[in-house]
């Protein structure tokens, strides 16, 4: 993973662009980001100096951002109860998805998405076996009650629709010609 972006603005903006004491500060902090509780990384980010306006505005930002996010930053934990910090898993699952909606040939819709995405959520899981019962329940009361809202409509109107469904379009009403403005190279009468 690369050093945070937000934490090296800061770093760089209070300790000069590059220099060796921003890395020093970077290479000492963002490793405890990962490894430690999320507020000593806070703590060093809030004693950073502020010697410009850069560097305060900086320093801000940064120390906002990561302090409204203090239950999402706490790296060390999620990593001993063996969740990943990175995002590679979850890019990874969502280019295999998007393949799979954007293949070749494939025609899905905007509505089918979700749905897909909750299938494959249960395989990955693991939870397949315990939940496709349910999955194939519902899905089968729903082909019933659109068989039965189809069947509620009149009969007669059923027909007319289907009827309006396979007739031809009507044909497209002819261009009307306009009187021509120009024969041979020379104005007409009728040539504005």
């Amino acid at each position: 993973m690369g050093r945070s972006h937000l934490l090296s603005t800061a770093a760089q903006a209070a300790l000069g662009v590059e220099s060796a004491g921003s890395k020093a500060w970077l290479d000492t902090w963002v490793p405890k980001l990962k490894k430690e509780d999320p507020e000593v990384v806070l703590a060093a980010l809030r004693a950073l100096p502020a010697p410009i306006p850069e560097a305060v505005k900086a320093r801000r930002t940064a120390f906002t951002y990561r302090g409204q996010r203090r239950e999402q930053i706490r790296y060390a934990h999620f990593q001993e109860q063996g969740y990943p910090i990175g995002s590679g898993s979850v890019e990874s699952a969502g280019t295999v998805v998007e393949a799979r909606l954007k293949g070749s040939g494939r025609h899905g819709e905007r509505e089918d998405v979700n749905p897909l995405l909750a299938l494959r959520g249960v395989l990955c899981s693991g939870r397949w076996d315990e939940t496709w019962p349910s999955i194939w329940q519902a899905w089968r009361l729903q082909v019933v009650r659109r068989r039965e809202d189809g069947g509620a409509r009149p009969r007669a109107q059923r027909e007319a629709q289907e009827a309006a469904r396979l007739s031809p379009a009507a044909p497209p009403s002819p261009k009307r010609e306009r009187a021509k403005t120009i024969i041979d190279g020379r104005p007409t009468e009728t040539n504005p």
